[in-house]
Order: structure tokens, then sequence, then C-alpha cells
């Protein structure tokens, strides 16, 4: 589908979101916890945000599925550490690239 068709099918695209289209999310539905792709994101509406809609259907409705920001499992940030070596900062595992 193009721009053109989703939008007559959702309704306006978000011009602001912290994720976009082609973005992969991992997110929670229905106990389960999927990755996948975002398709569109929905411009937020008077009493709602936006809303992700993703490539994989719904397996319970085979509807496309839709994703809002809570149920987003987000990626932590990775643990940093000074090192004592150069002095720079390095992710936990990595180790420093002067040893």
């Amino acid at each position: 589908m193009d721009a053109k068709q989703l939008e007559a099918l959702y309704g306006p695209g978000a011009q602001f979101s912290d994720n976009k289209p082609g973005d992969t999310i991992t997110y929670r539905s229905g106990g389960r916890e999927i990755t996948d792709v975002i398709l569109y994101v929905i411009a937020p509406a008077q009493h709602r945000g936006i809303i992700y809609v993703m490539t994989q259907p719904d397996p319970a409705t085979s509807l496309p599925a839709l994703c809002f920001p809570n149920e987003r499992i987000e990626d932590p940030e990775p643990a940093l550490y000074t090192c004592l070596k150069c002095g720079g900062m390095h992710t936990v595992g990595q180790g420093c690239p002067l040893a």
C-alpha cells in the first residue's frame, strides 16, 4: 500500500512520533511479546494518542495489528563504565580497544 491508500484507510498520519514506519518494535498483545515492523503511524485524535499499524495481522482477528505506544517494550540502555586504561566510556562486556 502506498501512503495515499494508508491515509484513506486509517486517517492522517502522525507528523511527530517516537517511532516511524519501517521501525521494528517489540510490544505486548494478548499476553504475548511480538516483534514487528511499523507500517503506518495514525495521528492522534481528540481522545486518544497515536496508534501504530503493524505489518503482521493480529492472529486473533486476522485484521491489521494495532499497537499503542504504552504497549511497546523498550530496549534497555546498555550499561556503561569508565575505563581505567583510557578514561573513555565502554559498554559492559565490550572491553577497552587499547587493551
